[in-house]
C-alpha cells in the first residue's frame, strides 16, 4: 500500500514539474523582459507589469531628487564647562577648580 501511495505522489510531482517547466518555457521572453526591468528599476508596480505583458516599453525613470543633509556643526561648550577626557593619548581634562 505504501508503495502505491509513493508512486502516485511521485507521478503527481513529476506531472506538476513538467507543467511548470512548459509554462516557463512558453513565457521565457516575458520573464526575461521582467527580470531586465527589475534589474533596471528595482521595483515594478502592477501597471508596469501589465504594460510589459502587452509588449509596451516602460517610460524612462525620472531621477529622484538628491537629498543632502546640512553640515553638522559641533556645539561649543558653555564657558567654564568641564570637557570630556581626550581620546587616543590626549591629556585628560583638568579637574574643576584646579
Amino acid at each position: 500500500m505504501a508503495d502505491a501511495v509513493d508512486e502516485e505522489v511521485k507521478r503527481m510531482i513529476d506531472e506538476a514539474f513538467e507543467r511548470a517547466r512548459v509554462i516557463l518555457i512558453q513565457h521565457r521572453q516575458f520573464l526575461d523582459t521582467l527580470a531586465d526591468s527589475l534589474l533596471e528599476r528595482e521595483t515594478l508596480d502592477l501597471e508596469d507589469v501589465k504594460a510589459l505583458q502587452r509588449g509596451e516599453t516602460l517610460p524612462p525613470i525620472e531621477p529622484s531628487p538628491v537629498l543632502v543633509a546640512p553640515p553638522v556643526v559641533p556645539a561649543k561648550p558653555a564657558p567654564g564647562a568641564q570637557t570630556a577626557p581626550g581620546l587616543l593619548g590626549a591629556p585628560p581634562a583638568k579637574p574643576a577648580g584646579a
